[in-house]
């Protein structure tokens, strides 16, 4: 019954939202803080001041630990961020470099319930086996190893159940939050364009959403590869499997299978 509970927090709309947009008053407010005791400090000539480290990774711990409780695009946030050595000292982000290896995985039996719909068939119509713990967890989806029944070893990569809901609650409450820092403290501008990092960061999720892109980029890459000699370049080739191509033909494709390990 806990995995049931901790599903319902990750995936109904008005509890995530609440609990996302407390996470981030939070984490910007005491970052907004420290950046301006800084820059007053520095203003009157004082340049020694710093930031409140222990401050930062206090509020920064528990973005991570909300993160990874919550899942989804909040983790992706908090990757996100652990990249903009612009905005935070290092000491800070090393509490949301973390992020990167803490992803729990999704229950094999949602994956499997989204490949099978993705793919419209059985899994055991399309795979002699496939793999329940994953290779790769992340964010937004999770990569697991099979076996097409034609031998060949292939990487089923698969969103997380519900991703696209999550996404659209996650970003309308971060353009809520930024808003409304926006209008409280108009001075967060100077340090910080939130309005263009919002588009950035959504320019990002839905660009790894897009599977049906990615399929066509590693097309192209393998061709451009083959073109040129590479006797491996297959193995980047999407695998076309019975009834379907290895992507959705879907404008939203959940699952796509690739050809990404030599077969053994």
């Amino acid at each position: 019954m806990a995995w049931k509970l901790a599903r319902w927090r990750r995936r109904n709309r008005l509890w995530r939202s609440f609990l996302v947009a407390r996470l981030l008053f939070r984490t910007l407010w005491v970052v907004y803080r420290e950046r301006q005791r800084v820059m007053r400090a520095r203003a009157r000539g004082d340049f020694s001041a710093h930031p409140d480290l222990e401050a930062l990774r206090t509020v920064l711990r528990e973005f991570r630990l909300t993160a990874v409780a919550l899942g989804g695009l909040v983790i992706k946030l908090g990757q996100f961020l652990s990249a903009r050595a612009d905005l935070l000292p290092p000491e800070a982000l090393a509490e949301l470099a973390e992020l990167q290896d803490e992803v729990p995985a999704e229950r094999f039996e949602d994956i499997r319930a989204v490949i099978e719909r993705e793919l419209g068939a059985p899994l055991d119509d399309i795979f002699i086996a496939v793999e329940r713990v994953p290779t790769g967890s992340a964010s937004l989806g999770q990569v697991h190893r099979a076996r097409l029944k034609d031998g060949h070893v292939v990487a089923v990569k698969v969103q997380r159940p519900g991703i696209h809901a999550i996404v659209r609650t996650d970003l309308g409450t971060l353009r809520f939050v930024l808003a409304v820092v926006r209008r409280l403290f108009p001075a967060s501008s100077h340090f910080m364009d939130l309005p263009a990092l919002f588009r950035e960061f959504t320019r990002v999720v839905y660009t790894e959403l897009d599977y049906v892109r990615e399929g066509h980029n590693a097309e192209h890459f393998a061709r451009i590869f083959a073109d040129e000699g590479c006797s491996n370049a297959a193995s980047f080739m999407p695998t076309r499997i019975p009834a379907t191509s290895s992507c959705s033909q879907r404008p939203a494709a959940s699952a796509c299978v690739w050809r990404s390990w030599t077969s053994a």
